[in-house]
């Protein structure tokens, strides 16, 4: 059966096109051939990979190296594999009472944003993926940063560089960082300010300076510039432990 309804996301992932799109009925994900023009049969609900409630949303679809991994509004993350040129599913982790609003892989550690349901608490968190009975799943939960500044703020994008993972995150009602964990030394710190007062909808690097799309009224596309701050402060811990970055 065709749906009746929208497209609401196009991913390119390890050469394949992945498309969701959404229907009073459910939202679906779909694997499209992104070398041909012709998509005739292709968006049905027989054909969908994942299928999630209609109150739900895949949010970010990543390369996470031996799978695909797609997260979701309702609490999951779905993982992909390729069994002889198809993409089957090979497995779901639950993250108990949060939705999962973006994800990011890199150097096989899993880096995924939640949402407390029904609460204004973002947390970001790392994680292993990790085969059990030929099933891929994340495993070794950590949480690294807990925002709760009255706003609906959860890290909703992020962007891996070489060495570093940036999080958009809307820390209050007036300010929007992107946070970076370095890898290295796992340090974890705001990096940007960004101008515009909402929540982060996409992070871009181009020519090494950043572009972050900001939803909302004051919201827009903004990039970095090499202008820093007239003056400020940095707190220092009484010792590190070797997890200081720049």
């Amino acid at each position: 059966t065709s749906i009746t309804g929208y497209f609401t996301g196009l991913w390119f992932v390890k050469g394949r096109l992945i498309v969701t799109g959404k229907s009073t009925i459910a939202e679906y994900l779909w694997e499209a051939d992104p070398y041909t023009g012709n998509f005739t049969g292709v968006f049905q609900t027989s054909s969908a990979l994942i299928t999630v409630e209609p109150t739900h949303s895949i949010t970010s679809v990543v390369d996470a190296g031996a799978v695909i991994l797609a997260a979701s509004t309702d609490g999951n993350i779905y993982s992909l594999k390729d069994n002889a040129g198809t993409l089957e599913l090979k497995g779901q982790s639950h993250i108990g009472d949060e939705e999962v609003h973006s994800i990011e892989a890199l150097e096989g550690i899993v880096f995924f944003g939640t949402q407390e349901q029904g609460t204004n608490i973002g947390r970001l968190y790392r994680s292993d993926l990790v085969v059990a009975d030929d099933l891929y799943v994340l495993a070794n939960r950590q949480l690294l940063k807990e925002w709760d500044n009255g706003v609906a703020g959860s890290p909703h994008s992020m962007f891996a560089s070489r060495d570093s993972v940036y999080v958009g995150v809307r820390e209050s009602a007036t300010d929007t960082y992107l946070w970076r964990y370095y890898l290295p030394t796992a340090g974890l710190a705001r990096d940007l300010k960004v101008p515009g007062q909402g929540l982060v909808g996409g992070i871009k690097q181009v020519q090494g300076k950043f572009f972050v799309l900001v939803q909302g009224t004051t919201g827009g596309v903004f990039m970095e510039t090499s202008t820093y701050e007239t003056e400020g402060y940095i707190i220092m811990s009484a010792a590190d432990f070797f997890t200081a970055e720049s």
